[in-house]
Parts: structure tokens; C-alpha cells; sequence
């Protein structure tokens, strides 16, 4: 009998586990009887990676025929959705830990030859009914490729496979892409030289203070100032790069010191 397998990398490296549910045969997706075993194919799909832990995760898979195999062919044109669950390194199980396998599917030569195209989305719930960790527009910092559309990044093509199912075993390997954050550390030292009585200046009694705060951290201007000119702004440069984008509530005063308000809130709101 024909078999399709389909590996599906997790996160990194992609490999391929064969599993075991096999599919009663039925005519061009509509129950006709027809030739014999040599005429269909079947599928496996496994999800299998270096490092991911899949436990509590679930996949919904279903596929089918671009166009459905005459009715002489006992197989099937379509592969009905359903939700199955992963093991820790990402093959399909049963309820009771059995490898899953998918039987008597209909080889694209089979007349009229047409193509197939399997689909599956990656859960956090047992029905599958939970949003898909995997999108087409990788909102969630995942999305999944056939192996042959990695390079292509096509998001009709995402979370899919479009192929020729050939007659015997059929392998695939499915790329899972997520890209992780990066996060780098930068120290620097800036005098407070807020004047007594500066708007929103409240002594706390312990040498500190509420209210605004005046900073200096060694930047300068820059640019050219001309007598008399009473438009002019200075262009203020720090040291290491410091930046207005890095200090969000502060600007800059005409001594190129930063004028912080305690009050701003990166969220948008008032403290």
C-alpha cells in the first residue's frame, strides 16, 4: 500500500516519525468502490524537533483533492479536519499514545490527476478551538512551511502543503519558523542638577525630591548659534549615543540638559 509521511520541524531541526490510525478506503471522496491497494496512498504527519516541547499542544490536519479521483478508485479525495495530539517531541498520538496514520488516499495520477493540499494549525486546547499559534501573517511569531516553500515566504503557502501525492510512500518535511528576542544591557551616568524649587519640586524629606527632574549627561550642541537669533534651537549630542528615543518624558532645555517629567507614562497615561 502507497503511504504518505509528513516530518514537521517544531522550532529547528525537522525529522519524521511514522505513526499508525489507519482509514477505512473509500471511492473519490464519496464512497464509490473501485480498483485495488495499489491505487491509493496514505499520509503521516509528525511534528518533531531538537529542544520544543509540544506537551499540551494540538494540531488540526485535514486535506483534500483539487479535484475528486473518478469513482472506480477505492480511496479517498479528502481528508476529513480533525484535531490530534502531540506528543512531548511532536508526533501525532491517540488517546492512548498510539502513532497516527492516515490511509487510502487518492494519488494525484489517478483520473483526473489533480493535485493535493493538506493544511494544518498548531493548538493549545484538546478540540482545537483555541486561536492557531501558527498564522499565515505569523502574528504569534510562528508560521509553517511545507520544506520546498521555506524560501519562498508566500503566505498563501504557509501552514499548507500543495504537492503531487504519488502512488507508495510520499515523505514531507514541514519548517516551523520563530525568531527570538535579543536583549543587550547599556549603563550611563547623569548628574542630577534639578534647582531647588523647579515646578513639581517637593522635598521627601531625605534629600530627594517629587516632581520634575533636571538631568545632565554630558550632552552639548552641536550645531551653530548666530547672535541675535532668537528662533535658534540647539542640537543636542550625547556621549555613547544616548538618544531622546531612549529617555521617553524628557527633552532637551537650551544647555542641552534633560527636562524630565515624572508624570509621563509609557503607557499613554498620566501616573
Amino acid at each position: 500500500m502507497a503511504s504518505k509521511y509528513f516530518g514537521v520541524s517544531g522550532f529547528f531541526v525537522a525529522s519524521l516519525v511514522a505513526g499508525s490510525l489507519a482509514f477505512a478506503g473509500c471511492g473519490g471522496g464519496e464512497g464509490d468502490s473501485g480498483s485495488g491497494p495499489e491505487d491509493v496512498a496514505s499520509a503521516e504527519f509528525a511534528i518533531v524537533a531538537d529542544g520544543p516541547n509540544f506537551t499540551g499542544n494540538f494540531v488540526k490536519i485535514g486535506g483534500k483533492r483539487k479535484e475528486y479521483a473518478d469513482g472506480k478508485y477505492a480511496c479517498l479525495s479528502k481528508l476529513e479536519e480533525d484535531c490530534y495530539k502531540f506528543d512531548k517531541d511532536g508526533g501525532l498520538v491517540d488517546s492512548w499514545g498510539k502513532k497516527i496514520k492516515f490511509d487510502d488516499l487518492c494519488p494525484s495520477a489517478n483520473v483526473p490527476a489533480a493535485k493535493w493540499e493538506f493544511w494544518y494549525t498548531i493548538h493549545t486546547d484538546s478540540y482545537c478551538r483555541s486561536e492557531p499559534i501558527n498564522d499565515a501573517y505569523n502574528k504569534n511569531n510562528l508560521v509553517c512551511y511545507d520544506s520546498k516553500d521555506v524560501a519562498k515566504q508566500d503566505p498563501y503557502l504557509a501552514n499548507k502543503s500543495v504537492e503531487w501525492l504519488e502512488k507508495g510512500k510520499n515523505k514531507n518535511k514541514i519548517v516551523c519558523l520563530t525568531k527570538n528576542a535579543e536583549k543587550t544591557f547599556e549603563f550611563d551616568v547623569c548628574e542630577d542638577v534639578t534647582p531647588y524649587g523647579y515646578p513639581g519640586y517637593e522635598s521627601d524629606g531625605k534629600g530627594g525630591y517629587y516632581g520634575d527632574l533636571v538631568i545632565d549627561c554630558g550632552c552639548y550642541d552641536s550645531g551653530y548659534y548666530t547672535a541675535g537669533d532668537s528662533t535658534y534651537k540647539p542640537t543636542c549630542e550625547c556621549p555613547d549615543g544616548l538618544s531622546l528615543d531612549q529617555l521617553p518624558g524628557c527633552t532637551f532645555n537650551y544647555d542641552c540638559q534633560l527636562e524630565c517629567d515624572k508624570s509621563y507614562s509609557p503607557n499613554g497615561t498620566e501616573t
